[in-house]
């Protein structure tokens, strides 16, 4: 999967995407070489549906933005919504828009006392 040009925010959006949809196989195609040899797609199911008993079923993502970029990585975080909570999911790429991390919370945040 070549997305190197394409903005970084739009690769972050259609990588978590396809997670939610359950298309890991496809979400894995956005990782850097070095990470599919470290994370399989059945690794991302892994993580993904662990997150998912956290924060409930994904629903949609709200917002993507930019958070900071150094040197030749991006670091983009994904606004999710889940049935729960919405957390913010951050999404490191590389300088061709490859995925080369990705920080699902341990911990998501609570939701906000209603008022």
């Amino acid at each position: 999967f070549d997305a190197s040009d394409q903005p970084a925010e739009t690769v972050a959006r259609q990588f978590v995407d396809l997670l939610g949809q359950g298309r890991y196989i496809s979400a894995a195609s956005f990782l850097s070489a070095g990470m599919q040899a470290e994370i399989r797609p059945s690794d991302l199911q892994i993580k993904w549906q662990r997150l998912q008993r956290l924060t409930g079923d994904y629903v949609a993502i709200r917002q993507v933005f930019r958070s900071e970029a150094s040197g030749d990585q991006k670091l983009v975080l994904v606004r999710t919504e889940f049935r729960r909570i919405t957390d913010n999911l951050y999404v490191i790429l590389d300088g061709r828009n490859q995925v080369i991390g990705v920080d699902f919370p341990i911990e998501p945040n609570a939701p906000a006392p209603s008022r």
